[in-house]
């Protein structure tokens, strides 16, 4: 299998979307011992879930490869350095 670009950006995309299912399995584990703290604790009312404490991670807007190069250019030029096309 040869890699081209566009292979290897699905591969870095796929690893993004893994990582942040894991996060979140994390968060929401967090989120149970919290809830089952404030459950013990309480006097009466509501019972708390573990979504009451965590906010989900969303997945990030991803730039574009032309929006990466610019923000490259930039950098180059505020630190004195030149483009050459």
């Amino acid at each position: 299998m040869q890699l081209n670009p566009k292979i290897i950006y699905q591969m870095i995309d796929c690893f993004r979307k893994k990582e942040i299912e894991k996060e979140n399995l994390m968060n929401l584990r967090f989120g149970q011992v919290c809830a089952t703290i404030a459950n013990v604790n309480k006097r009466r009312g509501r019972r708390y879930k573990a979504t009451d404490f965590i906010t989900p991670i969303k997945e990030k807007k991803v730039q574009t490869n032309e929006q990466m190069a610019k923000t490259l250019e930039n950098i180059t030029r505020a630190l004195g350095g030149t483009i050459s096309a």
